[in-house]
């Protein structure tokens, strides 16, 4: 699309917004006006037990949501200046509730303040934060908040009564008006568990146990996937689907057949995308916490059970003696906008120890690194000329309508796997690179069968005529310069071998690992890796350069766990 067909199309986005947002509010002010009062007589079981320190923090003032941090005054915190959107979305959620259940009585007391205060400025319905997707975060929180809710005086529980049923009103006339699938999904729970606190009519509950199902039917895909293929948004899909639908048990509540099918899908592909570190892959924006997974899986119990699958969401696995191996071997999702150039890349634990991935969630950084986390450089595959096989959608109008969704990206990425009797295989390649170069990329790796050794093969090619006349135009007499990069965790130490070939990886506990490039010789260089709080952590990542010459490029490397250490579990 040009330029001007992209503003034109983000003019009429943008349109379509506001008219959104309008709607909204008008929906908002409408159940403010009729809606009839509904008390929270009968609250549902939290998600998590909640954490009691990290309530304190909170209400002491430290409130650091979204990657962002802002300090809360006496006024509290409708007060404050929203350090980004997305704190601004977190405090208007309520995800300062999420700990609530353990909050000491002092802290449920200041909780109790802001929810009081909230409902003061926007419970009727005004303050522009009547959105479908943040309404369903409130009224699931607040189904779930007992001991807040047990701090407010008389006056303000009649005044929460109110807000409540407003929520109701609202929800059940705008969830399927959220922006994303996700959002849909988030406003159909909100609804739910807001109408079982409630002890609601049966046909009440009945109408949200539907819009769950519709919701997650539409999330979810065939292979328990979702379509930004972003893990968390798995993760939290699946978070929720599992708390109502334990929640629909507890009541005695049927649940929607469609919701019990998409619980099915989403927890072995869930299982798919988890390394041994408990933690989720960390491309196209993931990398976030997700403190509710595991009991989300309990949770849901047998509903979700299910064995790891070889692929999931476009993502394919190779485990074997407590090594797991996640490849992104699918193209980046399109209009995603933290999509990352990542195709091929991949991402290693031993045990319950991350050695290899991604730099990680650059959104929750903010600034610069919000681009920068989603460049081929910032995971751990292969880049040419200092180029990332994707490149990512300008700044400026369009950027307000549609984010900075990958452009140019790879029009094929194709895998194939096998076992024998040295293992593992996936075989992989892309064509991010032939536009520009005329190089196709494949990646080959091979786990082995008790998981000590993990070999790889990249090869760049020019295949035809055409690719050959790009690659002539695009190199120099040395050819074309290409790296792989391998982004080391950051509490594991890289240090160089005694062979210069060599780089030991030494985690806090558990064997050592080698790393050894056949004919080249490695550099330890800096890199970065974005936590779930979204700080920059300093790490190391290890780089092999080479060059493609002649239409041909080759590195082959290997990662070995050290002999005497055994599996490494930490």
């Amino acid at each position: 699309m040009s330029g001007l067909g992209r503003n034109a199309a983000a003019a009429i986005a943008l349109a379509r917004r506001r008219l959104r947002a309008a709607g909204d509010g008008l929906a908002a002010r409408r159940a403010a006006a009729f809606a009839r009062p509904s008390p929270l007589s009968r609250p549902v079981e939290p998600l998590t037990p909640g954490d009691a320190e990290a309530a304190a923090r909170v209400a002491g003032g430290a409130a650091r949501f979204a990657g962002r941090a802002a300090r809360i005054g006496a006024q509290g915190p409708w007060a404050a200046q929203p350090p980004s959107e997305a704190w601004r979305d977190a405090m208007h959620g309520f995800q300062w509730l999420d700990d609530a259940a353990a909050a000491e009585r002092p802290v449920a007391a200041v909780f109790a303040g802001w929810l009081s205060d909230w409902m003061r400025r926007y419970g009727g319905g005004s303050g522009g934060v009547w959105r479908p997707d943040l309404a369903g975060r409130r009224l699931a929180r607040l189904a779930a908040a007992p001991a807040v809710i047990a701090r407010l005086a008389p006056r303000d529980l009649r005044r929460l009564a109110r807000v409540v049923g407003v929520h109701h009103a609202f929800l059940d006339a705008r969830w399927r008006k959220a922006r994303t699938p996700l959002g849909r999904l988030e406003a159909a729970t909100g609804l739910a568990l807001g109408a079982l606190a409630a002890q609601a009519s049966r046909r009440a509950t009945t109408r949200a146990a539907q819009a769950v199902g519709e919701a997650a039917a539409a999330l979810i895909a065939a292979d328990g996937g979702v379509a930004s293929r972003k893990p968390d948004d798995l993760a939290q899909a699946f978070d929720l689907l599992a708390w109502t639908a334990h929640a629909f048990a507890e009541a005695g509540v049927e649940a929607d057949p469609r919701h019990e099918a998409a619980l099915g899908r989403a927890g072995p592909a869930l299982r798919t995308l988890r390394l041994g570190d408990g933690g989720l892959a960390r491309f196209h924006g993931g990398g976030g916490a997700d403190m509710a997974l595991d009991q989300a899986l309990a949770l849901a119990g047998s509903a979700a059970r299910g064995p790891a699958r070889e692929a999931a969401m476009g993502y394919h696995r190779l485990a074997a003696g407590g090594t797991v191996v996640l490849m992104d071997a699918a193209a980046p999702p399109r209009d995603a906008p933290e999509a990352g150039a990542s195709a091929l890349a991949f991402e290693i634990a031993a045990g319950r120890r991350r050695l290899i991935g991604s730099v990680g969630p650059g959104r929750l950084a903010g600034g610069e690194w919000a681009v920068a986390a989603r460049a081929t450089a910032a995971h751990s595959g292969v880049e040419i000329a200092g180029v990332s096989l994707a490149r990512i959608a300008p700044g400026g109008y369009a950027a307000r309508a549609f984010g900075r969704p990958l452009v140019d990206g790879p029009g094929v990425v194709a895998i194939e796997r096998a076992a024998d009797l040295d293992g593992l295989w996936a075989l992989g390649e892309h064509d991010g690179y032939a536009a520009r170069f005329g190089l196709i990329v494949s990646r080959r790796l091979n786990l082995s069968v008790d998981g000590a050794t993990l070999r790889g093969e990249e090869t760049l090619a020019a295949p035809t005529a055409e690719a050959r006349r790009r690659f002539d135009a695009a190199a120099d007499s040395g050819g074309v310069p290409f790296v792989v990069r391998f982004h080391v965790a950051p509490d594991v130490e890289a240090a160089p071998g005694r062979d210069p070939a060599l780089v030991i990886l030494t985690p806090p506990s558990g064997p050592a690992w080698a790393f050894r490039a056949s004919t080249l010789r490695p550099r330890i260089v800096e890199s970065v890796w974005i936590d779930e709080s979204g700080r920059p952590r300093p790490t190391r990542q290890i780089v092999v350069a080479s060059r493609a010459e002649a239409y041909f490029g080759r590195v082959v490397w290997s990662l070995h766990r050290e002999r005497g250490g055994g599996n490494a579990r930490g």
